[in-house]
């Protein structure tokens, strides 16, 4: 099987309301959709989307990377496993464009298969559970936004946070005082030490029901992660911090994280997914499944993927349902706080509406 041909194109999605972190808003997806053809007939897709502030990359600059040189290096090559590490080797850095690369070539290699993907990872289709983003905001919004997902069906809340540590616990009590949800606190990098570490006192003489506290210390930090691990009893997530292979092995070396957020827009695809899912499994760490706002393509091989490894525990796959429609249809079924892969070949993606 060789790529014989490929097409890149653009793809909006308006959100149902505006996505508020601590480092960016977004009102509408967009994503770069790749599609890859084939001598034998069979079709790939992959896709990236544009997250600058993690990791540095624009839509124009995924283009350049696919267009320039990751995709050359496959053209009117035998298609393998040998393929994915020539996609690695094409361009330093560039993740998110060497993932969209890798998820249409893996896709491609399950329906040469005939196998859904995670089957051709060695996994089996299982009913995935997702918590669902609170968008940072005033704690009457958070309020307001947090008591419509529990009353829609969502037992995992995911409050996006930032301020200060008075802010923060406003939001916090706002939400943990009137729903019953689990919580996971995301600060995107945006806390001091003294204020994580005040928020997470605070939730514990609350009695709170907080699953964990996801990176709130810039990627870099890995001293202050070690130093909250061992003083907060609250589970630390490691996200911004774990991009590769080497971040992970730090992590655990040096006792800076209770879980890690794999994704695969970060990692650069599913291969080097795999070795951080492995490391993490012999470390006795578990991982959740995380997602950048991205396009239900990555979603969807997010959790095909999720479905291949013992290591994920935890899911954080609601870029479907932030989305007013999904323009994407495979056999994966997306319900309220919960996605289960299908059993059509590769993704099970059979169209794409684009605008």
């Amino acid at each position: 099987m060789k790529i014989q041909s490929y097409e890149l194109k653009m793809l909006s999605a308006p959100l149902k309301t505006p996505f508020k972190t601590a480092l960016r808003n977004v009102f509408t997806l967009e994503a770069l959709i790749l599609t890859l053809h084939t001598n034998t007939g069979y079709i790939g897709y992959g896709s990236a989307s544009p997250t600058a502030a993690v990791t540095g990359e624009t839509l124009p600059s995924i283009t350049c990377a696919l267009e320039d040189y990751i995709l050359p290096s496959l053209m009117n090559s035998d298609l393998s496993v040998d393929s994915l590490a020539k996609i690695k080797r094409s361009i330093a850095h560039n993740p998110s464009a060497k993932s969209a690369a890798e998820i249409a070539v893996y896709d491609l290699l399950a329906k040469e298969k005939a196998l859904p993907l995670y089957a051709y990872l060695g996994g089996k289709s299982i009913c995935l559970n997702s918590d669902i983003t609170i968008s940072l905001d005033s704690p009457d919004k958070m309020l307001l936004d947090s008591v419509k997902a529990v009353r829609g069906g969502h037992k995992y809340l995911k409050l996006k946070l930032g301020g200060s540590a008075s802010e923060d616990i406003s939001r916090i009590d706002a939400v943990a005082n009137s729903c019953s949800a689990i919580l996971r606190l995301d600060a995107n990098q945006a806390w001091d030490f003294e204020t994580a570490k005040t928020v997470s006192d605070h939730c514990i003489a609350r009695g709170y029901k907080v699953e964990l506290i996801e990176q709130p210390f810039p990627a870099g930090r890995f001293d202050l992660m070690s130093r909250f691990k061992a003083e907060s009893l609250i589970p630390l997530l490691a996200d911004e911090s774990v991009f590769s292979l080497s971040d992970a092995k730090r992590v655990i070396a040096e006792n800076a994280a209770d879980y890690i957020n794999i994704k695969l827009a970060k990692t650069g695809g599913i291969s080097e997914a795999m070795k951080l899912c492995e490391i993490a499994e012999s470390a006795g760490m578990q991982c959740m499944m995380g997602c950048m706002l991205e396009s239900p393509i990555g979603i969807v091989a997010a959790a095909h993927f999720a479905c291949s490894s013992p290591a994920i525990t935890m899911c954080d796959l609601d870029g479907v349902e932030l989305l007013k429609e999904n323009p994407v249809v495979s056999d994966t079924v997306f319900e309220t706080g919960k996605i289960k892969p299908g059993k059509l070949p590769g993704l099970g993606i059979t169209d794409i509406k684009f605008n």
